[in-house]
């Protein structure tokens, strides 16, 4: 998982912004098998950006959040917070900076 912040945002953008977790749950069951997303929520900072959905994908372990607005100048703290089939939580946290292009 990386720590690399998502790409900067211009206000006036409406973007999807994604993130791959199958290093995370790769091997991790009993047997050795992979393990699997089976919810995820974001949890956003401060609050001056809208969220326009979210969603994720079991079968490639994938989550997505798009994001419209945001006030220039504020770095935003993403975090994602996933469950497993398996019972685990994970959580990964990015940073995404409002910036006019």
């Amino acid at each position: 998982m990386s720590d690399k912040p998502w790409a900067v945002k211009d206000p006036d953008e409406v973007k999807d912004y994604g993130l791959g977790w199958t290093d995370a749950l790769a091997g991790q069951t009993e047997d050795d098998d992979d393990d699997v997303l089976a919810s995820s929520e974001w949890i956003v900072t401060p609050d001056t950006i809208t969220v326009d959905s979210d969603s994720f994908d079991a079968a490639s372990a994938t989550t997505t959040i798009w994001f419209s607005g945001g006030v220039i100048g504020v770095t935003y703290s993403c975090t994602n917070r996933v469950t497993t089939t398996g019972g685990r939580t994970y959580d990964w946290t990015k940073k995404l900076k409002i910036k006019s292009k």
